[in-house]
């Protein structure tokens, strides 16, 4: 055997060191190291934008059955979120396990820690104000937090500078908002124990 031949051949083994089977089989069949390299790495990126796209094609039909799935005379939608929420108790639960779905899918996704805090915002109110009788049920259907959630994630692809700006500013928003309702809360509770007690005595 010639020492061009053993070259030849030698070179694919000193590299098959230092990959796995499935990438040194091009190497002993005659391929282009650098050739097949970059065309695999081609592949497993389209692979990879091919998953998120079809992940997050998966949370917006969600986001629109849960929030605008249903067409109501004039134009305006709603969502089974609202209508779901009617039913005590459970409703309330539902609503609040769809939207932690949505959340979680979102950090796989790759969304940044002020886009996460801002969508749990969204929820944040929407569960607190929805959990009042009436007024909670009628809120959920306005406010929309999975269709407000998943613009903010969509924001965050298109331009994440802006997005982080706006979501520090709506987060302060969302602390001031949780805070109010928090303190009407409070007031409210004691003001009907207070109300009791004088009835009672």
């Amino acid at each position: 055997m010639s020492h061009e031949g053993a070259g030849l051949s030698l070179g694919p083994i000193l590299v098959a060191g230092m990959l796995s089977l499935d990438e040194c089989l091009p190497l002993f069949s005659g391929g282009s190291f650098e050739k097949q390299g970059s065309t695999s790495t081609s592949v497993k990126i389209e692979q990879n934008l091919s998953t998120t796209n079809s992940r997050q094609q998966h949370l917006e039909k969600i986001s629109r059955f849960m929030d605008s799935s249903i067409r109501l005379p004039g134009g305006s939608r709603i969502g089974w979120d609202g209508i779901i929420g009617l039913i005590p108790g459970i409703g309330d639960v539902v609503g609040m396990g769809v939207s932690s779905y949505i959340l979680v899918s979102a950090i796989r996704l790759g969304a940044s820690r002020s886009t996460v805090v801002r969508m749990i915002g969204n929820i944040g109110i929407e569960t607190v104000v929805g959990a009042v009788p009436l007024l909670g049920d009628v809120f959920d259907l306005i406010f929309k937090a999975n269709s407000r959630n998943m613009k903010i994630l969509q924001s965050q692809q298109l331009d994440p500078a802006v997005t982080h700006r706006k979501s520090l500013v709506g987060l302060s928003i969302v602390l001031l908002i949780v805070a109010f309702v928090f303190l009407l809360l409070a007031w409210t509770t004691l003001s009907l124990i207070a109300g009791l007690f004088n009835w009672i005595f």
